[in-house]
């Protein structure tokens, strides 16, 4: 075996199994050489060795005994860089929603630098160099990592905003400034997951229990562990709202600080944009589902930014129906009812800064109270234009494929003239296989047929609600 290519022996697993399986390992650097330092340069290569350079390493591994140790330097121009591996061959990746990376940063005493992942097709199949690759798509939200100091799962979100995936030919991540500064990430454990997330902040499926959850860096260890207890609830079906499990939150609001909280950590779970406005229905709403067993108080939710700020608070509404145990109540939060700023550039600024959000206990009579807390995520679609999202046909950008987007594009039907002037015909021309071909023909109501009612927000059965 040739013990340069992880890559190319995982690829070859993905084409013979014809991506049957949930999850796939696509690299764990185990097969690289620690003596020979060029050894991975044989499958991973840097685009601005000045800024960053890489090499396998058994300082640091969060799956096995090795990982790639990536050192920054966003200082030095062009103050970007992006290690990225070309594939032997071409690949159809749609059937996968997510890939997931594990990165290990520091601490404060070294710089804060931002991260992407990136895939890319080619044009043809002899692919020389990175000045061969056709950029698929990007992560939006860069996750600022670098001085996290424990294993955290990254999860980029490939369903939305990212072209189809039916021919990857390469995949990249790298470095971009924030504060220009220098450092060491280890990265490991690089694989891909059919199953997609969207906006999902935490369902709590994937945690044997709370040490697990701890470990995850999903979610940030209580500040007063004798005042808060976290436990993963799997065992009463009536305390679980979705799934096979829950978090059950047990406080003590009689012992300072007089209230508790969970703090989830929004950019490791959370990658499309909150911000950006579904057409004709305003800004995304935050949704989280709760229960109370034993009352104590109201619950609130706090957005944090990344100077650790509370920038915005939500009461829930009616606090007087939470003095009686409940059964699961949905919360959906608009953030505008906080953030009420005029001007939309203003409010796409403060939400995209959101770093952290908690689920917050205010104190009732300054007792002991319990809550489960279940499926909380922001619900988002893709736009369903120009190839965002999963559904190509959402021409009016409603979350849904129905009769609205069809009168669409009946009034482009036939239509030869699809460019870019004209936005390929209202999106009509889609972008099929990774190209379009000027026109609206068969082959693209053949996509409107397929994709009818489908529907790509998290709770599908909220595109339906009147």
């Amino acid at each position: 075996m040739n013990r340069k290519c992880v890559v190319s022996v995982a690829i070859m697993v993905l084409s013979v199994c014809g991506l049957a399986r949930a999850v796939t390992m696509l690299e764990d650097f185990e097969s690289y050489s620690l003596l020979d330092p060029n050894d991975i340069l044989g499958t991973w290569q840097e685009r601005n060795p000045t800024v960053g350079t890489i090499e396998v390493t058994d300082e640091e591994a969060y799956d096995g005994s090795q990982s790639m140790k990536y050192t920054y330097a966003c200082g030095t121009a062009p103050y970007w860089s992006e290690v990225f591996a070309i594939l032997p061959q071409e690949q159809d990746w749609s059937n996968y929603k997510t890939l997931n990376l594990w990165v290990k940063g520091k601490d404060v005493s070294q710089a804060l630098e931002n991260m992407y992942v990136v895939l890319y097709s080619a044009p043809d199949a002899n692919v020389i160099d990175h000045s061969n690759l056709s950029m698929l798509g990007k992560t939006k939200k860069i996750y600022e990592v670098t001085r996290i100091p424990y294993w955290v799962n990254l999860k980029a979100d490939i369903a939305f905003n990212f072209e189809p995936l039916h021919h990857v030919r390469a995949i990249g991540f790298g470095m971009s400034p924030a504060s220009y500064g220098a450092g060491v990430i280890h990265i490991d454990a690089l694989s891909l997951d059919e199953k997609g997330y969207g906006g999902l902040i935490n369902d709590f499926e994937d945690y044997a229990d709370a040490n697990d959850l701890f470990a995850s860096g999903d979610i940030l260890v209580p500040a007063e562990p004798n005042q808060t207890l976290l436990e993963i609830e799997s065992s009463n079906p009536e305390n679980i709202f979705a799934g096979n499990q829950s978090l059950k939150i047990s406080f003590d609001n009689g012992v300072p600080p007089y209230f508790a909280k969970v703090a989830f950590n929004r950019p490791l779970r959370f990658n499309p944009n909150w911000s950006p406005p579904i057409s004709g229905a305003g800004y995304n709403p935050l949704t989280l589902h709760f229960k109370v067993e034993n009352p104590e108080g109201n619950v609130r939710v706090a957005l944090i930014d990344s100077q650790g700020n509370n920038t915005a608070v939500y009461y829930y509404p009616d606090p007087n129906s939470l003095q009686e145990p409940t059964d699961w109540i949905r919360w959906d939060i608009d953030p505008t009812t906080v953030y009420d700023y005029e001007d939309p550039e203003e409010l796409f600024l403060q939400l995209n800064n959101v770093r952290r959000i908690e689920v917050q206990f205010t104190p009732g009579d300054y007792g002991q109270g319990v809550m489960y807390l279940d499926n909380v995520f922001v619900n988002v679609c893709g736009e369903g234009v120009d190839g965002v999202g999963d559904l190509d046909a959402d021409l009016n950008g409603d979350c849904v494929v129905d009769l609205e987007d069809v009168a669409i594009f009946a009034s482009y039907w036939m239509d030869t003239n699809c460019t870019a002037a004209n936005d390929y015909c209202g999106g009509a021309d889609f972008n099929l296989y990774g190209s379009r071909n000027g026109a609206v023909d068969l082959d693209d109501l053949a996509e409107v047929l397929s994709e009818w009612l489908d529907c790509n927000m998290f709770y599908q059965g909220d595109c339906f609600v009147q």
